[in-house]
């Protein structure tokens, strides 16, 4: 019914549902069978039911009239707030017409409405010829002259050319196009263009009399300014003289104005340049310009002495590329310069002249040259020596992880060896042992010494070991292991020794040093597969190549074991010092040689060198600070003292009952009366309870509760006269003080023999009694 009542409006209304199927209409379907079609592919009902608001549709033939309709179309809400349908009303184009009722217009002038597609709605003549034709210039937009404005020329309907005044109708997608026919337009213009060409004609023949004149006074003043000018192109002004044309003495003044100018940017340039290449000389990392790299553009002093050229033309003989060690560098440098034009930080290998490699890092960028090629602005710099520190640090932090490790293994291996080590001793000291079983316990005794060593060489390793340092013949060591070091080469390798006659004083434990010694000459001997020989010499230096390392006034003694085997490779050079890094088949080492020389010789102050090739025998060189042999204690012989008791009582605080009741039986067997407790309160308990007075502590270092250095401080506090002899193996849980820096001289390294306990212990007592 409300279709019906807005169809007074000379509407057209149509009601479909959401399946687009036509449920009412104003206007009957002349076939009945039309009446239930469906809507679904036009236009209108896609844009309405996706837009979900009032639409505007572009014109359209009516399905049953044939005639060209405007569709207005709202969509119907249901309860659920969707879509439910849309309510349609269309509009005949014809009326439209009234639109252009009372536009005021030129008999010749054509208005013209069309929609947003260029279709005609109404039209100022013959409307019911063109409404619904698409207008032909409605795709050339012209100039826009403001906006929704534009101006164009182009032909209508019939092929006349009109300029076309064009306004959009903002929000409805309507144009509204005025066009006025070319001729018209130009027709008046002709006309008013041939008068005036007769009286600019006129002038003109009057201006070329005046020119002529005028000519005539200012030729020779423009003579002068060309002169002048090309004067002033090799520097300084113009100079005009007086009396010319006021537009000469303008163009003169000007020019000397833009003359100014230039000197100024010129001498602004000049000092640019000279600031620009006062920084490129005097810059502490290399700089380039290059053509990718192919070829140096420019290099600067630098650069030319990072790579060791004797000067910047002969390092432009060379290309960036002759710089990589390999193609491979190359190309993985080039891959980077693909992957943007900036580059920060590109670490690369260069070779300096004399062929050594360096480590580089690259920053810069890569622009396009004007040919079309790469030009590379790049500064460089040397890190190679920081590379070399960051590896010696990540090698540190490794050794000493697993220093730790080692230290705390060989502290627990030295508890069950000073068990097994003293019990095997006393057993030997046994009157009426059958010689076959005294046999088997010299033997079970020499591999405890044999496992003893290993541990020497774990704590060595961690530098954990006690050491007992002194002044030491580095010559005389060489020497008096010379005879060991033949029996262990065999006879197929030549062993030659040779010392240097100079005094060659060096400062160490004596044991570790020639530990350094034989496992540098069992090293070599191991790399020498068939015949060879090998070289033991020594020498005074007073300079270390490596200015890292300075001498002290007595310059370096240096150790050099030399061999003609088969070379190491740089990779394997690298790792040698790595503990448990072996080159030998599996079984057949254990990787703590060269680690362990390593730990000694940087625990004595000194450092190594290696000079290795494939094919080319290897060299180690050992540089340890040379010191004065007069300067030392010297050897001191003591006549060896009684080792037995002297009716005093010992107390031993061990928190490892095998190791308290070992050490409690050596001293019994030689008449010491023993006290023992398993921790370092229980033995403060019984000093302080005096039941019995002690003469001597033999204390653990590491125990829980109470350690051995706690155990000293209470009694330095409790009873000062009682001396203290702390015991180690080492433990990662020693405390980082060292013991003789807490007031103790006295301490007894594990594993130790019976007779090492008996003569510490008697050496303590018989001092105590000396000073009482």
């Amino acid at each position: 019914a409300q279709a019906r009542t807005l169809a007074t409006f000379s509407l057209d209304v149509i009601v479909v549902d959401r399946s687009g199927a036509l449920r009412c209409s104003t206007r009957e379907a002349p076939d009945p069978a039309a009446a239930g079609t469906t809507t679904t592919d036009e236009a209108w009902f896609r844009e309405t039911m996706a837009r979900g608001r009032p639409h505007v549709g572009d014109p359209v033939r009516g399905p049953y009239s044939g005639a060209w309709l405007v569709p207005f179309l709202v969509p119907v809400r249901g309860p659920d707030g969707g879509v439910a349908g849309i309510l349609g009303a269309s509009v005949p184009l014809d009326r439209f017409q009234t639109l252009l009722t009372g536009v005021p217009h030129t008999p010749d002038a054509l208005i013209t409405v069309t929609d947003d597609t260029g279709r005609v709605i109404a039209r100022s003549v013959a409307p019911e010829e063109y409404v619904g034709r698409v207008l032909p210039m409605y795709e050339d937009l012209g100039v826009e002259v403001g906006p929704n404005r534009w101006v164009s020329i182009g032909e209508d309907f019939h092929g006349v050319q009109r300029s076309w005044g064009r306004v959009d109708l903002p929000g409805q997608g309507w144009h509204v196009y005025a066009g006025i026919p070319l001729e018209t337009i130009v027709l008046p213009a002709r006309s008013r263009a041939l008068k005036r060409a007769w009286v600019v004609g006129l002038i003109l023949l009057l201006a070329v009399g005046a020119g002529l004149f005028i000519q005539r006074g200012i030729a020779g003043s423009l003579a002068h300014l060309v002169e002048s000018v090309r004067a002033a192109a090799a520097g300084g002004g113009v100079m005009f003289p007086g009396g010319g044309p006021v537009e000469v003495d303008e163009v003169v003044e000007q020019l000397n104005r833009t003359l100014a100018a230039r000197d100024d940017a010129q001498a602004r340039a000049q000092q640019a340049q000279s600031r620009f290449q006062s920084i490129l000389e005097n810059a502490v990392v290399g700089i380039f310009l290059s053509s990718g790299v192919q070829r140096f553009l420019h290099v600067n002093p630098a650069l030319v002495e990072m790579l060791g050229y004797a000067s910047a033309d002969d390092l432009l003989t060379v290309g960036p590329g002759d710089l990589f060690p390999d193609r491979e560098a190359r190309k993985a440098f080039m891959a980077e310069l693909g992957s943007g034009v900036v580059f920060r930080q590109l670490e690369t290998e260069w070779l300096r002249r004399d062929g050594t490699r360096i480590t580089v890092e690259l920053t810069g960028r890569a622009l396009r040259g004007d040919d079309g090629g790469t030009l590379l602005e790049v500064h460089a710099q040397d890190v190679t020596a920081q590379r070399r520190f960051d590896r010696e640090i990540r090698q540190t932090q490794k050794m000493e992880a697993v220093g730790r490790l080692a230290g705390g293994v060989a502290h627990d291996f030295n508890n069950l060896l000073t068990v097994i080590s003293g019990n095997l001793l006393m057993a030997l000291d046994e009157p009426g042992l059958p010689p076959s079983i005294a046999e088997e316990l010299r033997e079970a005794s020499e591999a405890s010494d044999r496992a003893a060593v290993l541990t020497r060489k774990l704590l060595a390793f961690s530098r954990k070991d006690r050491p007992e340092p002194r002044v030491v013949d580095g010559n005389e060591m060489v020497v008096n292991i010379q005879r060991l070091m033949e029996r262990l080469i065999p006879e197929r390798i030549e062993l030659e020794t040779s010392v240097t006659p100079l005094p060659a004083g060096v400062v160490g434990d004596l044991g570790q040093l020639e530990q350094v010694v034989m496992n540098l000459v069992l090293n070599a001997r191991d790399a020498i597969a068939d015949t060879g020989r090998i070289e033991v010499t020594t020498e005074v230096q007073y300079a270390s190549p490596d200015p890292a390392y300075r001498a002290g006034p007595e310059g370096w003694f240096v150790l050099t074991v030399r061999d003609t085997g088969e070379g190491m490779t740089d990779e394997v050079k690298t790792r040698i010092f790595e503990p448990f890094f072996t080159t030998k088949p599996s079984g057949e080492g254990t990787g703590l040689g060269l680690a362990t020389v390593h730990a000694i010789v940087t625990q004595a102050g000194g450092h190594l060198r290696v000079e290795t090739r494939p094919s080319s025998g290897t060299s180690f060189q050992v540089w340890l600070p040379a010191v004065p042999l007069e300067s030392g204690p010297g050897a001191q012989h003591r006549e060896e003292a009684s080792l037995w008791a002297r009716g005093e009582t010992v107390l031993v605080v061990e928190d490892e009952e095998s190791v308290r009741t070992t050490v409690t039986r050596i001293l019994e067997r030689v008449g010491y009366r023993v006290l023992t407790a398993d921790d370092g309160a229980e033995g403060l308990g019984i000093v302080e309870a005096g039941l019995e007075p002690v003469d001597l502590v033999l204390s653990d270092v590491v125990m829980p509760n109470m350690g051995g250095i706690e155990v000293y401080r209470a009694l330095a506090r409790m009873a000062p006269e009682v001396p203290v002899v702390l015991m180690s193996g080492y433990s990662t849980e020693l405390p980082p003080i060292p013991a003789d820096r807490v007031g103790v001289s006295h301490f007894l390294g594990k594993p130790f023999t019976p007779a090492q306990v008996l003569e510490r212990v008697r050496s303590v007592l018989d001092a105590r009694a000396m000073s009482a």
